[in-house]
């Protein structure tokens, strides 16, 4: 089983975003970056803006989306792994 450690995160820099009808783009104008994220993707976004630690990300999804706990604490993982390598989140 994936453990997903507990972690409050916050948006990293400059970050500008906007939400359209399919998901959310990520942009990171000091280095011309863009992300868009899906549905899923974008939910996780607004729960890191709320302010919502890691474990209560992780129990919105599974409770929302027709997902296992183990595949949404793996997914979740690699997702917010992805963002911070990106430098758009980081750890509060």
């Amino acid at each position: 089983m994936t453990m997903l450690e507990t972690r409050i995160l916050e948006t990293k820099g400059n970050i500008v975003w906007r939400e359209t009808a399919d998901g959310i783009v990520l942009v990171d104008p000091g280095r011309g970056r863009v992300r868009v994220l899906n549905a899923v993707g974008s939910d996780i976004w607004k729960q890191i803006l709320e302010g919502y630690d890691t474990t209560t990300i992780h129990t919105n999804i599974v409770n929302k989306y027709d997902v296992s706990a183990e595949k949404a604490a793996a997914d979740l993982d690699l997702f917010l792994n992805e963002l911070a390598q990106r430098e758009l989140i980081q750890d509060v």
